[in-house]
């Protein structure tokens, strides 16, 4: 007997900032909105927000280009939960923060990144990014 598996439809997406800073302000969500790839629709560009497609388990990357010599922390959020911060240390005219971690999500869970710091300069042109994907298995 042979059985026709047919693997799950991929996953994934791929984000950056498209304006050259943006100053934020306290628990701010970062809207990545220069969407690069966007495979099966579960990135929001408009707020910044993955809603994720299915359940499973997903490999998700961020990083912040913070340019004010203050530091900056980002977090990544599920459901209104922070999981994952990395800080970028004003040390310097740019410091980044960044992280790549894996999660088990459910179908409908959301993901953002969060900045804390209110006035920390985010810098774009594609030197901060968000991405996800399903990690089939």
């Amino acid at each position: 007997m042979t059985r026709n598996l047919k693997a799950p439809s991929p996953i994934y997406f791929s984000a950056t900032l498209s304006s050259t800073f943006i100053t934020t302000k306290s628990s701010d969500i970062l809207v990545y909105n220069n969407v690069i790839t966007n495979k099966g629709n579960g990135y929001n560009p408009s707020n910044g927000t993955f809603v994720c497609p299915r359940d499973g388990t997903y490999l998700i990357a961020y990083s912040v280009l913070n340019k004010r010599q203050n530091t900056l922390h980002a977090y990544l959020r599920i459901n209104g939960s922070d999981k994952i911060k990395a800080v970028a240390r004003g040390d310097h005219t740019f410091t980044s923060a960044e992280r790549v971690s894996i999660h088990e999500l459910r179908k409908g869970d959301q993901v953002n990144v969060i900045v804390s710091e209110q006035g920390s300069q985010v810098f774009g042109y594609s030197f901060s990014n968000f991405a996800a994907t399903y990690i089939p298995g």
